[in-house]
């Protein structure tokens, strides 16, 4: 449509490396069928509006506008009516925020522009929202797979495709307590004073992000079960950071209890995303059935359940 360009980005479900990450830790973690929207229509005013955007939002990403806009190459700054559609989360740490800069960045852009630029354009704007970002979800939300990602600040982290093998979910999402940049933050205040023992946690928490990997990277479905011990093994280190939340754990154990081979959290902690691995999709269905029965009225929010199976190209 002439006057129109469209944007696109993907959700994200980190597997493992949360936290561990920020200290030159691997990660991995797969793009989710999830998306965002972006479509920037031109206006006879020749200047931003944002008619889907609630108020609160509305001032957040206008300055955010204001700062990325003359970053752009003069061709492509032209402003317009930004309309969203998108069926990510926000903020419960499934990558709403990077699949917004990819999505912007690709439309503004154009599609000519190659992965890599779209990839650091979107990580420059990505700071906006969270500082230091590491990359890894705005990487996942452009590159599109199962993917290896090794640290490098303040470039762009390594990135490396994972053969992988089918990976059945069933992935929630629980009311946070805290957002991202206060429980990172609170996790670097803990290692700089010299908390011997959150250091410990990291460094197993990397350890255990290195040996699922490798688990993945043998591409043996056979190792599902390897891979939910690793799992869980990674949310009890979690836990002994203090940043999950008795629901989730609930949650979790209920899904164990319904034929879950393990499960973790995803992202920051302190609620938000975590997921729950299967050995088959009639398995994690059934699931879906029982978790969702049990999960209302227990006073804790609102909580999202979906079901997501990837499967390699």
């Amino acid at each position: 449509m002439a006057g129109e360009r469209v944007g696109l980005g993907h959700g994200k479900l980190l597997l493992f490396g949360e936290h561990s990450a920020v200290y030159g830790y691997p990660a991995c973690g797969l793009t989710l069928s999830t998306s965002l929207r972006l479509r920037i229509l031109d206006n006879p005013q020749n200047d931003w509006q944002l008619p889907d955007i609630d108020d609160r939002d509305c001032r957040l990403l206008t300055d955010f506008l204001a700062v990325m806009t003359p970053n752009l190459p003069v061709d492509c700054r032209r402003p317009g009516e930004i309309r969203v559609d998108s069926d990510i989360p926000q903020g419960m740490g499934f990558g709403s925020s990077a699949a917004w800069c990819v999505a912007f960045v690709r439309a503004m852009l154009g599609s000519e522009v190659a992965v890599d630029g779209i990839w650091e354009a979107a990580h420059r704007a990505e700071a906006f929202f969270h500082g230091t970002p590491s990359g890894i979800d705005t990487g996942l939300s452009v590159l599109d797979g199962l993917y290896a990602f090794a640290p490098a600040p303040p470039a762009l982290p390594g990135a490396r495709r994972l053969d992988g093998f089918p990976l059945h979910f069933l992935i929630g999402a629980a009311p946070r307590a805290g957002s991202t940049h206060g429980l990172v933050a609170g996790l670097r205040e803990r290692i700089e004073s010299g908390d011997g023992d959150a250091w410990g946690v990291i460094e197993r928490l990397g350890k255990l992000s290195a040996e699922a990997i490798g688990v993945l990277a043998e591409g043996d479905s056979a190792n599902v079960t390897e891979l939910g011990r690793l799992a869980d093994a990674a949310h009890q280190e979690l836990a002994n950071l203090g940043l999950s939340t008795s629901y989730v754990d609930q949650l979790l154990r209920l899904g164990r209890e319904s034929g879950a081979v393990g499960g973790k959290l995803s992202g920051a902690g302190g609620g938000g995303a975590f997921y729950l691995l299967f050995k088959d999709p009639e398995t994690a269905d059934a699931a879906h059935r029982s978790l969702s029965a049990v999960r209302t009225g227990n006073g804790s929010g609102e909580v999202t359940l979906f079901r997501f199976s990837w499967v390699p190209e």
